[in-house]
């Protein structure tokens, strides 16, 4: 999965345990449930400490196992934030038993699967919390984790097709956007790509990913003034990106501006010493402008940061055939 798409996803899915209320069931039970022991696991919980709220459901769960939902949704969420994910799901399926027509459990459930790599049963979760609540601005959130899975499924009609509709829902997504931004880069289709980044920056102008992802289409595309004017604002957002340094380098380098190039070459390298390809890049541009020595330097240590370079393997090749 792109790596900004899988940050964006963890923190969508962190984001709908905080959306969700703890106390989202209606009542439970009657008056002769411990509410004591619920009500202390309650305020452990919401001060962080799982292990205890846990040991107070527990009690709370023994003294009255039956249609006591709210005890079991609750102790659920305690081991999904102690990475207890098989018994998480345990206590959301107990839930749903006792009351099967809340879309949030589904969602929640589907998180923990999500974290299990049950990619197929987690979209079935979140798919049913679509459809039992198709409007809310949970189900944007849940239509953006779906198409983040199905991204990384391999499945990028269909993942489109979630990013459409959490903007359906709300229009002004900044991630959907992104979502569709990166499928579309990687299918190649980049002028469709651009304007999904730039609705991007629109709602979110201090999003460095949009920027650098929306040059890396510019350079596809040729446009290198574009490109160089993107990753502009990818260092004034993120001075320490290497990898901005290095592509505006290549931006500048296409448009012959080489000792441009070879300053942004050397800042690059200079941030991340283990970057491959600002060497390669940097060789590049030492060859072009006679520096032979320099450039086979440059090769050697893109070769052995990346044994498996291939580009810098012929580059220096070549270097060597011309001095």
């Amino acid at each position: 999965m792109n790596k900004s798409l899988k940050i964006l996803l963890s923190f969508i899915t962190v984001a709908l345990l905080a959306i969700i209320p703890l106390t989202f069931l209606s009542e439970c039970g009657s008056s002769d449930n411990p509410e004591a022991l619920y009500e202390l696991g309650i305020s452990k919980y919401e001060a962080g400490q799982y292990e205890e709220a846990i040991t107070d459901f527990d009690e709370a769960i023994r003294a009255k196992p039956d249609n006591y939902a709210e005890v079991y949704y609750i102790r659920g969420r305690a081991k999904y934030h102690l990475g207890k994910y098989e018994e998480a799901i345990a206590d959301y399926d107990a839930v749903i038993r006792m009351r099967p027509d809340d879309a949030n459990v589904y969602a929640i459930r589907g998180n923990a699967k999500l974290e299990l790599d049950l990619y197929e049963e987690a979209i079935e979760d979140y798919a049913e919390a679509i459809r039992m609540d198709p409007n809310s601005i949970i189900a944007a959130d849940i239509s953006v984790i779906l198409g983040g899975i199905k991204y990384d499924l391999g499945r990028y009609e269909e993942a489109i097709a979630d990013f459409d509709e959490a903007v359906r829902i709300n229009p002004d997504y900044a991630g959907a956007h992104l979502g569709q931004a990166f499928i579309k880069l990687e299918l190649g289709q980049y002028e469709q790509a651009i304007w999904d980044f730039n609705e991007a920056i629109r709602i979110m102008p201090h999003s460095a990913d949009a920027y650098f992802n929306r040059g890396w289409a510019e350079i596809e595309l040729g446009r290198y003034y574009d490109a160089i004017k993107s990753y502009d604002q990818v260092i004034r957002l993120a001075p320490d990106d290497a990898l901005a340094f290095d592509n505006r380098g290549w931006a500048k380098h296409e448009l012959g501006r080489l000792e441009a190039a070879l300053a942004d070459f050397d800042e690059a390298i200079r941030i991340d010493p283990n970057l491959a390809n600002a060497y390669n890049n940097r060789g590049w541009t030492k060859r072009q402008l006679g520096m032979y020595d320099e450039a086979i330097t440059d090769y050697e240590e893109a070769l052995r940061l990346d044994p498996g370079h291939r580009r810098a393997r012929v580059n220096l090749q070549n270097a060597k055939a011309e001095k």
